[in-house]
């Protein structure tokens, strides 16, 4: 997806770009880019995956309750 199409179709919190690359032990296995921030994280469940989603947020609307895994502190590359 180019730039353009990205910036088109971006949400109205967050957007995410998921990388599944592995799909073991019934869950999924991949990378996570925060679009706005140019943040990318690594990650091992679904879980994983939704607790890093969530962080996103946290950082967006603070007075939401974070499920405590952020991508700061998580994996990290950035690119």
């Amino acid at each position: 997806m180019s730039k353009e199409q990205l910036s088109v179709n971006r949400g109205n919190m967050a957007t995410f770009l998921v990388h599944v690359k592995y799909r073991q032990n019934a869950t999924w296995q991949g990378t996570v880019l925060w679009a706005e921030e140019n943040k990318q994280a690594h990650f091992r469940s679904a879980l994983e995956l939704i607790k890093l989603m969530d962080s996103a947020v946290e950082e967006i609307l603070p007075d939401q309750e974070s499920l405590s895994v952020s991508f700061e502190n998580h994996h990290n590359t950035t690119d």
